[in-house]
């Protein structure tokens, strides 16, 4: 977990070369966010975030947010590479 100066935390932030992602994991199938994790994803720059629950297909959060599956996340893991 990374813990900011003010207190949030955000789950993981993952860096590869110039690019930095956030992920959240949750364990509820309809996975909500505090606005800690908004204030985390600003406050560290991350230029996506992705929040890991228990759903069938990935899909779309908000703006540069993404809900996926956890069998998803080795892909994403490896476009960080590319």
């Amino acid at each position: 977990m990374v813990q900011l100066d003010h207190g949030l935390a955000q789950e993981r932030i993952i860096e590869a070369g110039r690019k930095k992602i956030g992920i959240e994991i949750k364990y509820s199938s309809a996975p909500k966010v505090t606005e800690g994790f908004w204030q985390a994803c600003e406050d560290t720059g991350v230029e996506s975030a992705y929040i890991v629950a228990p759903v069938r297909e990935s899909y779309s959060f908000a703006e540069k947010v993404r809900v996926l599956p956890v069998l998803d996340l080795p892909e994403v893991l490896k476009s960080l590479s590319a």
